[in-house]
């Protein structure tokens, strides 16, 4: 059961990643990455169009990777050193 449900996640995730990269068009800045000045830091949700949530996602899986690679790497963690792998 758990081998069917993974086997589909994946062929879900690869059709995704076709689909957004085979929809290229113009260049125009990707509102999930854009700095907002919205109330609360919140995307423009008018301006978002499909190919903005590959490189959004893969922006924040890289960050999440880098703050996981700076906690790994920590002789001893404590509060301070967590606060401060997360950028806080």
């Amino acid at each position: 059961m758990n081998i069917t449900k993974t086997i589909m996640t994946i062929g879900i995730a690869s059709a995704m990643t076709i689909q957004f990269s085979a929809c290229k068009e113009t260049q125009h800045e990707n509102p999930l990455l854009a700095e907002s000045q919205l109330p609360y830091g919140a995307p423009d949700f008018s301006k978002i169009q499909v190919t903005d949530y590959l490189p959004a996602f893969e922006a924040a899986t890289g960050d999440l990777m880098q703050m996981f690679t700076d906690f790994t790497g920590m002789q001893q963690p404590d509060a301070s050193s967590l606060l401060k792998a997360r950028g806080l």
